[in-house]
């Protein structure tokens, strides 16, 4: 849907015709009251919800709503415009907590994350952010690699779900030039132009659901384990020479030592080994 807005950088001035003098007090409350009405509802704009949510989108161009921002095919480095497929390459994940890829979640491209006071703009098919690639100037390109940066979303003033996407503290923000296959580019967000905003079309996932604390184990019947093996010993004795003793009826006394060394094997056999 294409929007029709106009644009002018310096407020317009206008001169009022001259108002009578009203003709009582009464009658000058009354026009009071109703000037003040009148400048409320003249300068209180819409209020529109400016926060981008976590959630999977399309970006597609307001002024084109048939071309979407992807990643090529060719290099998977070089962010361009192209015509609207839903491909893996043309959806987005905007998550402010999650850096990792989830499986499931293989078919998304481009996951917005909280950096700074900005967002970088991460690709899920290569891991690849959205940055620069020509500097900061009119008609600069955008490229994608593995150092992530930090864009400015910005909320359009006067439709919901429509944003800039801007180089933090510069007026370029991203731009369609026009056509398939081109490269988006850097341009300054004045004068007014449809190009340079971008719709935000959120898109459903099914992600499988997993219950807390649930776990699934593979257990088999235990087996019988054989017997232990019985026990070896083997005793060594010493005697000791200075033992030998004589006792009154001739008979000799023999005083030894004997060191014991118990050693027990154990077979195990592991559970569910045959």
């Amino acid at each position: 849907m294409t929007t029709s807005r106009s644009f002018s950088p310096e407020p317009s001035y206008t001169t009022a015709e001259a108002t009578p003098r009203p003709s009582s007090p009464a009658a000058l409350t009354s026009v009071a009251s109703s000037s003040r009405t009148e400048q409320q509802q003249l300068f209180q704009p819409e209020v529109l919800d400016k926060t981008l949510k976590p959630g999977v989108y399309r970006i597609v161009n307001d002024s084109n709503p048939d071309f979407v921002v992807d990643l090529s095919g060719q290099d998977l480095k070089t962010v361009i415009t192209f015509g609207s497929h839903g491909g893996k390459n043309q959806q987005v994940l905007s998550n402010y907590l999650s850096r990792v890829i989830i499986p499931w979640l293989t078919e998304l491209q481009w996951e917005f994350s909280r950096l700074g006071p900005g967002y970088s703009i991460r690709c899920l098919y290569n891991g690849a952010y959205i940055t620069l690639g020509s500097g900061i100037s009119e008609g600069g390109n955008l490229i994608a690699t593995p150092y992530p940066v930090s864009w400015a979303i910005e909320a359009d003033d006067f439709e919901a779900g429509v944003y800039r996407i801007r180089w933090p503290e510069s007026p370029f923000v991203f731009d369609y030039p026009g056509g398939t296959g081109y490269t988006i580019q850097l341009s300054d967000r004045y004068p007014f132009k449809p190009t340079r905003l971008w719709r935000l079309v959120p898109v459903k996932i099914d992600v499988p659901k997993m219950a807390a604390e649930s776990f699934e184990f593979t257990t088999s019947a235990p087996r019988r384990m054989d017997p232990a093996p019985a026990l070896i010993t083997n005793a060594d004795t010493v005697i000791d020479a200075e033992g030998l003793k004589l006792g009154g009826n001739g008979e000799l006394s023999i005083t030894t030592t004997t060191t014991t060394v118990t050693t027990s094997v154990t077979t195990v056999k592991r559970l569910g080994v045959p």
